[in-house]
């Protein structure tokens, strides 16, 4: 829904600007108007559920974290993590 919405939102504010001739206050209020709608359906609709928490579990085993790291597809992960996404960048 966050991707739809981030897809679907500027394509709105552009219908809405060609619609009211580059009236920007338009869009102001009808994004105002959504986040507000949304902050309604949270309070009225969304309960908190605090459960017990559960218990604390111990640390990972080397065990099992060796077997991840021996996983061809984790491997492939973890490298393309650490890929430099942008390599003339210099921190």
């Amino acid at each position: 829904m966050d991707t739809i919405g981030a897809f679907v939102g500027p394509l709105v504010a552009l219908g809405i600007l060609a619609a009211t001739a580059q009236a920007y206050d338009a869009v102001f209020v009808a994004s105002f108007c959504a986040g507000a709608f949304g902050v309604l359906i949270l309070v009225l609709f969304v309960r908190d559920h605090r459960d017990e928490e559960p218990s604390k579990k111990s640390a990972v085993s080397p065990a099992v974290l060796g077997g991840l790291i021996r996983m061809v597809s984790v491997r492939r992960l973890v490298a393309a993590a650490c890929w430099p996404s942008a390599p003339t960048c210099r921190i």
